[in-house]
């Protein structure tokens, strides 16, 4: 059985496929979408990757379809989030089984936003394809949103517009509606290429020429018209330093006073004159594997000599500890901008927490 369903305007199945076959091209669409992102960096993948997933879904029971939807997302979030479970095993010390129960914590959920997409273009397709293909696009970028704004597991990493992007003309458009314009567009073009294969099932060619012709003018575009766009000129130097402290599963409270000679060697690194002689613009420490908190007198104070010895500004990763009543101390990755006065200008908190109802800030190196 094929699972297919007559569609009132072409008059019979739109593709006879059996469950396995549209089950398979799911699978398809999902992998070589993840071709389009690092590290095979084959973006053009993205312009027909999920052309193979409409042809799954149509002619399909729109529950059948949200099945091909959902075997679209695990096939490409399980590759494309495939380094949490080594950010997992690393710095959470979590053990390899339960490394891969949390990625399947993130990429279920994730896969159910395809899901929904796949049932809404089926059910559209029992209508007409035509109409189908022209909300696919709103389909689709309405999805990626929804994914990104899940509260808690949320995130917007490999958004469809981010493979459009790559090329420097194409990223323009971002001016103009972010991302999700870039999104819109690609799976615009996934839509009207499907579109055209149906048609031309019927013998109808012209929606495949407007197709081809529509890609003809997306390379011209991408090809040419870099040349519209203006040469940068910077005119700020940032120096990124990253600090390389061996990770232990834990820090003891006097951290600081021990590595304080390599962190005077890295301040000193950090802060030396440019080629020009000057100092350097802004000084950034990413996420540093040590226990960097605003929150201790002596790296606050060394913080803040470091942001008056540069141009502008110094930007640091850094932890933040809060308390909960009744559920212990909560630690967050978190950021502080300082800038040449050493005053904090900006701070970003709650990239990631972690619970700990036996700790406290001075137990794991910070103060309390």
């Amino acid at each position: 059985m094929s699972g297919s369903l007559i569609t009132p305007d072409s008059g019979k199945k739109p593709l006879a496929l059996s469950k396995k076959v549209r089950l398979a091209l799911a699978c398809a669409s999902g992998l070589l979408l993840v071709t389009a992102f690092p590290s095979f960096h084959f973006h053009y993948a993205a312009w027909f990757s999920v052309t193979i997933l409409l042809a799954a879904c149509a002619g399909a029971r729109p529950r059948f379809a949200a099945l091909c939807g959902f075997l679209q997302g695990v096939a490409f979030f399980f590759p494309t989030l495939s380094w949490l479970y080594q950010t997992f095993r690393i710095h959470g010390g979590v053990t390899p089984v339960m490394s891969v129960v949390a990625l399947g914590a993130i990429v279920v959920p994730a896969s159910l936003f395809p899901m929904a997409f796949a049932w809404c273009f089926a059910w559209l397709c029992r209508r007409t394809v035509v109409l189908a293909c022209a909300t696919a696009p709103f389909l689709w970028v309405a999805q990626e949103f929804g994914r990104r704004s899940v509260p808690e597991i949320g995130f917007p990493w490999n958004l469809l517009g981010y493979a459009g992007g790559h090329s420097l003309v194409l990223a323009q458009l971002a001016a103009l509606g972010g991302v999700w314009l870039l999104s819109f567009l690609v799976a615009g073009f996934n839509a009207l290429l499907f579109w055209g294969l149906m048609e031309l099932r019927a013998g109808k060619r012209r929606p495949l020429l407007i197709a081809a012709w529509t890609a003809v003018a997306l390379l011209l575009f991408v090809s040419f018209g870099g040349r519209a766009v203006p040469a940068p000129h910077p005119d700020h130097v940032a120096r990124l330093v990253q600090a390389n402290f061996p990770e232990p599963d834990s820090f003891p409270p006097d951290w600081l006073e021990t590595h304080a000679g390599e962190l005077d060697q890295l301040e000193r690194m950090s802060l030396a004159p440019g080629a020009d002689g000057n100092a350097p613009g802004l000084l950034i420490w990413s996420e540093v594997p040590a226990p960097f908190s605003m929150q201790d007198p002596k790296f606050a104070a060394r913080a803040a000599r470091m942001g008056k010895g540069v141009r502008d500004g110094f930007l640091v990763g850094v932890i933040d500890w809060k308390v909960k009543p009744g559920t212990g101390w909560h630690v967050y990755n978190s950021a502080v901008l300082l800038d040449p006065r050493g005053v904090r200008r900006f701070c970003m908190i709650k990239f990631i927490s972690s619970h700990f109802p036996n700790s406290s800030p001075g137990a794991a190196g910070s103060p309390s």
